[in-house]
């Protein structure tokens, strides 16, 4: 049979600890909208009608049950209720002067709430705080800004929602009670007679488990993936002990300096007051680099780890709260052409924060190589080595399709350069005969070091051209255009810069000209379009592409197997407009008609071949111009030149 019995607050307080388990959701009570105002009204209401009517009016709040652990009683249902009871307890015995009493304050101390450790320290800052000034005038200053005016309040307890809605609460409860006869006659009733009671239901035999409370609290509010996560990782974690320098454990921090530096940077597009998606983010992130082998996108109740990452991760979480500004400082002109620029350069809010509903496998990496050099240089003030690393990695990442499948062998790749940072990380990355797997951009990574390292004034024309948006890191193309992709001693900074300023006039967005198209025609054997071919049925021509846009002349022209012929337009680019190649272009005296007629004439490709494709009669007699499309229906929607 269950044993329920009739208790009041007090008398539940005295006998055991009241414990809000981890995996119970936040005090809801204090909310701030209209149906929990309308609600928390009527409930204080009839608690105050309780302690304050003549002859007395006594309420049941029904049933509260839980499990008994020890001293402690854990409820599965009554959390508000209780929380609420405590507050009006912790007022009272404030206004009546019984809060210095030590037997009364050691009671109240009973009550602690396990579902954040800020929520649990601001309860029991509560009871001890003797230099509150309950005399104050409450009808001039609310008691929720006189606690959080006070010295032993915390700034980060104002993120927590439970801390919130308790100073909602309790400035419900501080107007509620002026309808009062006598503060003391309140705190007689509430401690000394059954005005406010409820059925006391201890359920040890009923096996209350963590999936229990959670099915419960589907109720009210649902946990976030954040709460059952922190909840599961102390509870594995018991014996793990890791301090800060101030002496902080990891727990006193995930709910104080760490959570303000996660607010700093969260998604205030929906913005809900909670940072656990920041944090949840955070950690699954920090596993999918850890142990990517293992770790999943969709893993986020299965994130485990041991005792070295646990440090790794809570050491680089102090490393970023101890330099975030001055890390930003060092990176801000480096540009991250991945990132969310409404971030800017952020590493750690890209990182942590989905405003696009996306954190993309290279933010993860973009941030995993920082926490690996923080970690590596923690002991050493400033940052002077950071920026030369990560320009490397940056290179590397950007030139790079990052996916789970290849993910290991890059966070094993970013492990190993990091070990080369210092003072000599431009000798160490030249010297360097690693066969890492990582990164095949890495050859460049070590070409341009020994670029570096024999005149420190080539920095400013490879990093100029590096940041490029064209390029991403990857020059190796405008080092082929001066001669020094293979040869250091024929490089030339004004010579690559020279290209780099072609790249910027000419190529700066995702499409480019027709003169170039144009220009195209007159190099080598006047055939570049044969780097694409097929044929065109609707047509019956060879169908060919002129260049369709940035990503096709990079794949073909740039990194491709015709790189020769866009070496050649380039160089003679720098000294002469695309529209004057074409325009001074002598064509050869075999050159079929349709074609000198595509150099020569400005407005063939722009009026009727915008879509860039083209078929060429098998006698290479004329050629038909496709308009804007790739397949046309017939010989009839195209445009033929002879």
């Amino acid at each position: 049979m269950l044993n329920e019995t009739n208790y009041t607050f007090w008398k539940l307080i005295n006998e055991y600890s009241i414990s809000i388990p981890m995996l119970q959701r936040d005090y809801a009570q204090g909310r701030q909208d209209a149906k929990t105002e309308s609600i928390r009204k009527t409930f204080l209401d009839a608690l105050i009608e309780a302690i304050n009517t003549e002859p007395i009016k006594p309420i049941n709040l029904d049933f509260v049950y839980g499990s008994l652990l020890d001293e402690f009683f854990i409820p599965l249902d009554g959390q508000q209720r209780l929380t609420t009871l405590f507050l009006l307890h912790w007022y009272l015995a404030g206004k009546t002067g019984n809060l210095i009493n030590e037997e009364i304050a050691k009671r109240l101390k009973g009550f602690s709430y396990e579902t954040r450790i800020s929520s649990r320290d601001f309860c029991q800052a509560l009871v001890e705080a003797k230099n509150l000034d309950f005399a104050l005038d409450f009808d001039k200053i609310k008691i929720s800004q006189a606690i959080k005016d006070a010295s032993w309040f915390f700034h980060a307890w104002k993120k927590d929602p439970t801390v919130q809605a308790m100073l909602v609460m309790l400035d419900a409860i501080q107007d509620t009670l002026k309808k009062v006869a006598t503060f003391q006659l309140a705190w007689k009733r509430l401690t000394e007679e059954n005005c406010i009671t409820f059925h006391f239901l201890p359920m040890n035999n009923f096996g209350l488990t963590d999936e229990l409370y959670i099915k419960m609290n589907a109720r009210g509010k649902a946990l976030t993936d954040f709460e059952n996560f922190k909840a599961k990782l102390e509870q594995r974690s018991e014996d793990f002990e890791w301090q800060n320098s101030g002496n902080k454990t990891w727990q006193e921090l995930l709910d104080t300096d760490w959570a303000d530096l996660f607010w700093q940077y969260r998604n205030k597009i929906n913005d809900n007051y909670l940072i656990d998606d920041e944090y949840m983010n955070f950690f699954e992130g920090m596993a999918l680099c850890l142990y990517p082998s293992e770790a999943k996108l969709d893993s986020r109740n299965n994130l485990l780890f041991d005792k070295a990452e646990l440090t790794f991760i809570f050491e680089t979480l102090e490393q970023i709260k101890l330099k975030i500004n001055e890390i930003n400082n060092e990176l801000k002109d480096m540009n991250f052409y991945s990132l969310d620029k409404r971030k800017e350069q952020n590493l750690f809010e890209n990182f942590i924060n989905d405003a696009n509903g996306k954190i993309t496998y290279k933010n993860r990496v973009y941030f995993y190589a920082l926490a690996e050099f923080l970690l590596k240089w923690k002991n050493v003030e400033g940052l002077e080595n950071l920026k030369p690393y990560m320009r490397v990695v940056r290179n590397l990442v950007e030139n790079l399709e990052v996916t789970n499948s290849n993910l290991e062998n890059v966070t094993n790749s970013i492990k190993h350069i990091v070990a080369l940072t210092g003072e000599d990380f431009y000798t160490n990355l030249a010297n360097d005969k690693s066969n890492i797997g990582g990164f095949e951009q890495l050859k460049e990574e070590r070409l341009k070091a020994k670029i570096l390292l024999q005149n420190t004034q080539n920095q400013k024309a490879i990093f100029e051209t590096e940041d490029n948006d064209f390029f991403r890191g990857r020059i190796i193309f405008a080092l082929f255009c001066i001669d020094s992709d293979t040869e250091i001693d024929k490089f030339d900074a004004v010579k690559l810069s020279n290209i780099n300023n072609i790249f910027i006039t000419y190529f700066s967005g995702n499409n480019f000209s027709n003169d170039i198209r144009r220009a195209f025609f007159t190099i080598e054997k006047n055939d570049f379009y044969n780097y694409w071919w097929s044929w065109s049925y609707t047509t019956d021509t060879q169908k060919r592409c002129l260049i369709e846009n940035i990503t096709d002349l990079k794949n073909n022209f740039v990194y491709g197997n015709w790189r020769s012929y866009f070496k050649i337009l380039t160089v003679q680019m720098v000294n002469t407009k695309p529209e004057d190649i074409a325009k001074n272009y002598i064509c050869p005296s075999d050159m079929p008609n349709w074609k000198q007629r595509l150099i020569k004439d400005i407005n063939l490709l722009d009026k009727h071949c915008r879509g860039h494709y083209i078929g060429i009669s098998a006698d290479d007699k004329f050629c038909l111009l496709f308009g804007d499309k790739k397949r046309p229906s017939s010989v009839d929607v195209c445009t033929k030149v002879v």
